[in-house]
Order: structure tokens, then C-alpha cells, then sequence
């Protein structure tokens, strides 16, 4: 019980502190997104690495992956195992394909590709 509670209050505690940062980005994101579509190149570093912690964010959070991993990867190494796959995985797949055939499958990142789910 008691180590549940302090589970419960890091998580609290964690949320409290970076869960304002990234809402924050979410908002200024697009802004970011949209004066680099219009030129501004010095920006383009920081719109990559932002998308990427809040793609990592994502994974760790919304659907229990490793922290350092991204949404696209995390449901690569689903397909690849062929195991049974939880129903975001075939969504994340289409959606991404559309735009990359195989997204997913090369997406998987370095330190993951051995790892088994």
C-alpha cells in the first residue's frame, strides 16, 4: 500500500513537472511548424528534437513503451514479433503508412531492434 502511494505521488509529482512543459509545447509546436514552413531555418533543429520528445513522451505514457523509444518503433517491434498486437498498433501502422510504406518496421531504433516484447 505503501509503496503504491509513493509510486502514486512521483507520478504526480512528475506530471507536475514536466506535464506543463510539454502542453506547453504542444501550443507553440505549430507555431514553431509554421515559421519554418515559411522559412526560418534556424528553427528546424529545435521543431526535430521537440516532436521527438513528445513522440517519445507519448509512447512512454499513452502505451507503456520505453521512454527513449518512439510510438513508430515501439509498434515496429509489435509487427515484427508477430504476436498477438494490442489494437493501437495497427492503427499507428496505417496512419503512418500512408505517408511511408513500412514506417513502423523501419523506424525501429538501434538499441531496440534485438529486444523482444
Amino acid at each position: 500500500m505503501i509503496d503504491r502511494l509513493r509510486q502514486a505521488a512521483l507520478g504526480l509529482l512528475f506530471w507536475v513537472a514536466f506535464g506543463i512543459p510539454v502542453l506547453m509545447s504542444l501550443i507553440v509546436l505549430p507555431l514553431f511548424i509554421l515559421a519554418y514552413a515559411c522559412g526560418a531555418e534556424n528553427i528546424r533543429p529545435w521543431v526535430y528534437r521537440v516532436g521527438k520528445a513528445l513522440d517519445q513522451t507519448s509512447n512512454a505514457v499513452l502505451f507503456g513503451g520505453h521512454p527513449k523509444e518512439t510510438v513508430s518503433s515501439h509498434a515496429g517491434r509489435w509487427i515484427v514479433s508477430g504476436r498477438d498486437m494490442p489494437l493501437w498498433v495497427p492503427v499507428v501502422d496505417y496512419a503512418t503508412g500512408i505517408f511511408e510504406a513500412e514506417h513502423c518496421v523501419k523506424s525501429i531504433e538501434e538499441p531496440f531492434i534485438f529486444e523482444v516484447l
